[in-house]
């Protein structure tokens, strides 16, 4: 169910923030510059996704301010056991004899 009916209103946020035409000009770009795999190998990808983010004081994680999850809290202990099912042959033969 659609509580807002496909509104204007939010078919413009999408077209504006991610969809429409801003998809439309980077595919462009892409292509202008030799397509999908040539920007992977001249680095017009990763630096594309570089400008949004946003560098952690390296502080913040190391003294714990900021934590990131398996970098420097809640790891796994590499050492721990992995619980796993060990089946008897013998006893499934007999299971699947009974079946």
């Amino acid at each position: 169910m659609d509580p807002l009916a496909g509104s204007y209103f939010i078919e413009a946020l999408t077209d504006e923030n991610g969809g429409g035409q801003a998809v439309g000009v980077h595919r462009g770009r892409c292509a202008r510059l030799g397509g999908v795999m040539e920007c992977i190998r001249n680095g017009f990808f990763p630096a594309r996704d570089r400008r949004g983010v946003v560098p952690l004081p390296r502080q913040e994680v190391e003294s714990g301010d900021r934590i990131i999850v398996g970098v420097n809290d809640y790891q796994i202990d590499e050492a721990a056991p992995i619980p796993t099912l060990y089946v008897d042959p013998a006893k499934e033969r007999i299971h699947l004899e009974r079946l």
